[in-house]
């Protein structure tokens, strides 16, 4: 019987150990606590994404004390230079908590999004070469082609009579489509066989024509359906995992049932099967001189010239092509879904993005575009960058304290006892909850119009306050320090390139559905309607022929 007894009494002696040594927060201010089992976390996860965090920035500054389930204190952080000190500074003494990355590996297995200090440090030097930005422009033409093949999908949608095309429209759900055309080319980085300078597809898996195909339907709401708010119950059953030993809440985490956990395993085994192939037509490849400048093929040469001892395993391979399938197509589609919501609420913002799209092929004599040219259109760049800022894909992120610390500050607060202080020790074990959203829209930084979707922002001259972050733009959109998303600089370009054919031929729209468009947090932030949240993600629009001028 005694037996029986022992986890829950280590249990508890671990919770009133972490209480005890939280105490020297007590006098960081924050807001009520709604409930003593779940604390924040359903202001965290039920709300609309980050719509809490905006409103603790307001009241709060920078930084807040919030609390947990069964009341214990975490730090939520939005200031600037605490977050370069998390992020940057003291990047790998601040790890993941453990709950998180046991969840983060039924998605995308014991890839760079998973690992941690030295085996982290391994695979982001494996991974390196095939991420810069001269290999983001070799995939240009991917990109292109891709967004070509979606402009031609839903002109036959929405073009019923050709003599009357001008006048052709449609109501639809822009989502799945997006997310389909950057899984097409999320697959093709890994299975292309042919040199990139071509926009030939040399792979027999197209998404845009086969949304049964099953690799597709397991990405279906691949996110959402893993990541969605459950009910009051699970949210505290997970919530007491962060206390169990990682050699128990390993297999307890792989082996929970249910429908979202079905799916994750089959996406697992049909990404499995598709990246073995992938690595060893590239091996080979390699072996015979036929190698190309894809991402596949720099992943596995640039792993098979690193020294035997840190060179990654096939596991690890096909753990880091799941971690870029998901990332590289999941995030890239909901923010081009974003994107689309903005340009519809904002007709003049997508009128001038038009004008400068116009000009910028009538100065190119009708020729098909170039990276370069891209990277010349000023309004082009403001208005990614503008919705980058306005709706970061993660909305915050994790971190548990591995060791005592001191949190310096950008903005000083006022204690509960009414001092002014600088900096705030925080005990080993402490959580940070560290808000991208709300730091994106912090008016000290962006000004007192940052809750203000406003792309000219950009092309003004005017100093921002605070410290760099170290992200894009000095935006927390894609994090900050040795962490920072790999494939960034592909996800920006691959984005830019679909914005542009998309709005070249299509006018955006609302229809009554766009109204109800809110923003769920799933681990990512997604589009879903107002009580339709059980369909799935969903940005309706109505999409109709771009006038011709």
């Amino acid at each position: 019987m005694y037996k029986f007894c022992i986890l829950p009494a280590v249990l508890l002696s671990l919770y009133l150990y972490r209480r005890w040594r939280q105490r020297s927060l007590s006098d960081i201010p924050g807001p009520k606590s709604p409930s003593f089992l779940l604390g924040h976390l359903g202001d965290l996860l039920r709300k609309n994404a980050a719509e809490a965090e905006f409103l603790w920035q307001e009241q709060f500054g920078g930084v807040a004390r919030i609390k947990a389930p069964f009341g214990e204190d975490q730090l939520w952080i939005s200031d600037p230079k605490a977050i370069h000190h998390v992020l940057q500074t003291s990047c790998y003494k601040h790890p993941r908590p453990a709950d998180r990355r046991e969840f983060s590996r039924l998605v995308c297995d014991d890839g760079v999004l998973t690992m941690e200090g030295d085996a982290h440090k391994r695979h982001r030097k494996a991974m390196q070469p095939a991420f810069g930005m001269t290999e983001a422009r070799e995939l240009y033409p991917v990109f292109q082609e891709v967004a070509v093949q979606l402009v031609a999908k839903w002109k036959e949608l929405i073009t019923s009579d050709e003599s009357d095309m001008e006048q052709s429209s449609s109501d639809m759900n822009v989502a799945p489509w997006l997310s389909r055309a950057t899984l097409d080319v999320s697959v093709f980085l890994f299975s292309c066989a042919m040199p990139l300078v071509t926009t030939a597809f040399d792979y027999d898996f197209k998404a845009l024509d086969g949304p049964n195909d099953p690799l597709v339907r397991s990405y279906e709401n691949f996110l959402k359906n893993a990541s969605g708010t459950g009910s009051s119950i699970e949210l505290l059953i997970q919530s007491c995992f962060q206390y169990l030993p990682e050699c128990i809440l390993a297999p307890l985490v792989a082996n929970m049932p249910g429908e979202a956990m079905s799916q994750m395993r089959e996406n697992q085994k049909i990404v499995h099967g598709l990246a073995r192939g992938w690595i060893a037509d590239k091996a080979h490849a390699l072996e015979v001189g036929k190698g190309h400048r894809d991402i596949m093929t720099l992943l596995v040469k640039a792993n098979s010239s690193q020294d035997p001892k840190t060179r990654l395993s096939e596991y690890e391979m096909i753990s880091q092509i799941r971690t870029i399938l998901l990332a590289g197509h999941e995030t890239t589609s909901n923010s081009m879904s974003f994107i689309l919501w903005e340009l519809t609420k904002h007709q003049d913002v997508q009128a001038c993005l038009r004008r400068e799209i116009e000009s910028a092929r009538a100065a190119n004599d009708g020729a098909p575009f170039t990276a370069e040219d891209i990277d010349s259109m000023q309004y082009l760049q403001a208005v990614v960058k503008e919705v980058f800022r306005f709706h970061a894909p993660v909305y915050h992120i994790m971190r548990r304290s591995g060791e005592d610390d001191v949190l310096p500050l950008f903005e000083p607060i006022k204690t509960k006892s009414g001092t002014l202080i600088t900096d705030i020790p925080v005990p080993e074990g402490t959580t940070f909850v560290l808000s991208f959203a709300a730091y994106n829209r912090n008016k000290k930084i962006w000004g007192n119009d940052a809750d203000v979707f406003r792309p000219e922002r950009w092309l003004e001259e005017n100093e921002r306050a605070g410290p760099n972050v170290g992200g894009y733009c000095n935006l927390l959109t894609f994090g900050a320090g040795p962490r920072r998303c790999i494939v960034s600089q592909h996800y920006v370009l691959e984005l830019q390139t679909l914005l542009v054919e998309l709005i070249s031929n299509f006018e955006f729209s609302m229809t009554e559905q766009t109204e109800q468009v809110r923003r769920m947090p799933c681990a990512v932030m997604v589009p879903v309607v107002t009580g339709e949240e059980a369909k799935g993600v969903q940005m309706p629009l109505k999409v109709s022929l771009a006038p011709v001028n």
